[in-house]
C-alpha cells in the first residue's frame, strides 16, 4: 500500500526520485512554454511557432511537450491571454530559488 512505502528504504528512495524527476519535467516545460509564449502575443503566432518547430528537422526535438499541450487545449485568444499571462507572471518560487541556488538530484 501507499503508506509501506514510509517503511520501506528502497521504495521511499524511488518515489522520492520520480517526484523530482517529475519536478524537473514540469520546470523544463514550463520553462520551454515561457520562451515560447513570450515571443508569440496571439494563439495564431504562438500555433504557428510551434508547428513551424515541429516541421523543422533541426527544431523538432527541441519542442517541449508543454509547448505541444497549450497548442492542443487552448481554443481561443481570450483563453491563451489568461493562461499567457499567467506563465509570463513573475513566480513567487523564482526570486527565492534564484537566491537559494539549485536543487540537487535526490540520488
Amino acid at each position: 500500500s501507499t503508506i509501506n512505502q514510509f517503511f520501506d528504504d528502497e521504495k521511499f528512495q524511488n518515489y522520492r526520485l520520480l517526484g523530482f524527476e517529475a519536478g524537473q519535467a514540469i520546470r523544463e516545460g514550463r520553462k520551454a512554454l515561457h520562451e515560447r509564449m513570450d515571443g508569440n502575443p496571439t494563439l495564431a503566432e504562438f500555433r504557428t511557432s510551434v508547428e513551424a518547430a515541429l516541421d523543422d528537422e533541426k527544431l523538432r526535438d527541441d519542442v517541449s511537450w508543454s509547448e505541444i499541450e497549450m497548442k492542443r487545449m487552448i481554443k481561443d485568444d481570450d483563453e491563451y491571454q489568461i493562461v499567457r499571462a499567467t506563465v509570463l507572471a513573475p513566480s513567487p518560487q523564482a526570486s527565492s530559488t534564484a537566491t537559494a541556488g539549485t536543487s540537487t538530484d535526490p540520488r
